[in-house]
């Protein structure tokens, strides 16, 4: 099944013209599902989105935050249907930023992603 997402140059922060399709429009669709609150804006689908807010900010420890993010991930990323799974999935947290660095499976091949939340 082919994809397409309006072509957003992420580093600059900034829309380009045209669309993307396959693996440049999942690294799109990655970046926002990580960066949108499940739950919080009413346009999305409750299945939508991410529950990252859910952990930070709490006393845990480090396994088992490092071990809820991994699963607020995955959570996310799993309801898109052209997406297989994560692997050498790498969480850095730096007080209440965190980056985060994986390789997504995907039925267009693996997309490397690298995020700071």
């Amino acid at each position: 099944m082919i994809i397409k997402e309006f072509n957003i140059d992420l580093e600059n922060k900034k829309i380009a013209n045209g669309y993307v399709e396959d693996k440049e429009a999942l690294k799109i669709w990655i970046h926002f599902a990580l960066r949108t609150e499940r739950y919080k804006y009413l346009i999305y689908s409750w299945n939508y989105g991410n529950e990252i807010n859910n952990i930070i900010g709490k006393k845990t420890t480090k396994e088992l935050f490092f071990s809820e993010v991994k699963r607020y991930i995955e959570e996310c990323l799993v309801v898109n249907e052209n997406i297989t799974g994560i692997k050498d999935l790498k969480i850095n947290r730096d007080g209440s930023k965190l980056n985060i660095e994986f390789t997504c499976m995907s039925i267009f091949g693996e997309v490397d992603i690298n995020e700071n939340l």
